[in-house]
């Protein structure tokens, strides 16, 4: 009979551990599995497919780091699940969440190790854990690009999507992103159009998160207003 309590309290504990272990533990499946669209953005939200899932996948799910081939560490950063799991993200709470932790750190330990993460995005990723950190993507209805403006329009998109790869002292391909000079630069001998369209021979770019068309559809708007530094 003592066997037998023993065994099903083990069983218990078991399951109790099992059932708190989990990353989804406060995450529904039908948000894993599906992506939580909104027609209208709120401002306030910051959106996993618009923000989060670009920042991420350019600065850390990439060749020989957590992309799903290299996988170092064990860790895959590449969609909404891996990054919850590999992460280890506690809903609503960015200070018990892995990912948050390597990203603040001031250590070696830091991520990403060669171009850390600026205030801003650190903060996006903070305020995204603490909303519940969704599956979310905000589609913004009809998409607008009427009086685009560079620091509140293109930037943030550059800046999310481009400058984990090309900035700092060796950018790839030798190409730098950092400021509205380096953007001009490519806007005037026509790279950043080609390589977001992948035309005239060039590579695709971002080649890990393909832009929206929308956004895609901004920057050319900018661009053929003048490129303005607005």
């Amino acid at each position: 009979m003592k066997i037998f309590s023993r065994l099903i309290l083990i069983m218990l504990l078991f399951a109790y551990s099992c059932k708190h272990d989990s990353p989804f533990e406060n995450i529904d499946k039908e948000t894993i599995n599906n992506t939580i669209v909104s027609d209208n953005c709120n401002v306030d939200t910051v959106y996993f497919v618009n923000t989060i899932k670009p920042l991420i996948n350019n600065s850390c799910a990439t060749t020989n780091c957590h992309d799903a081939s290299t996988a170092e560490h064990g860790v895959v950063l590449d969609s909404y699940a891996n990054i919850i799991i590999s992460g280890e993200v506690k809903v609503f709470k960015p200070y018990d969440s892995k990912l948050y932790e390597v990203i603040t750190d001031n250590g070696d330990d830091i991520m990403p190790p060669n171009k850390p993460f600026s205030s801003d995005q650190i903060s996006l990723i903070k305020i995204w854990i603490e909303q519940g950190a969704l599956n979310n993507e905000c589609k913004n209805g009809v998409c607008n690009t009427d009086n685009m403006s560079y620091s509140y329009d293109i930037w943030p998109t550059l800046n999310n999507n481009c400058t984990s790869c090309h900035s700092g002292s060796s950018p790839l391909g030798g190409v730098n992103i950092e400021n509205y000079n380096d953007v001009k630069i490519l806007v005037d001998n026509s790279s950043l159009v080609n390589v977001l369209n992948s035309i005239n021979g060039a590579p695709l770019m971002p080649p890990n998160n393909e832009l929206d068309q929308c956004s895609i559809d901004e920057i050319e708007q900018w661009i053929n207003d003048g490129a303005l530094n607005n």
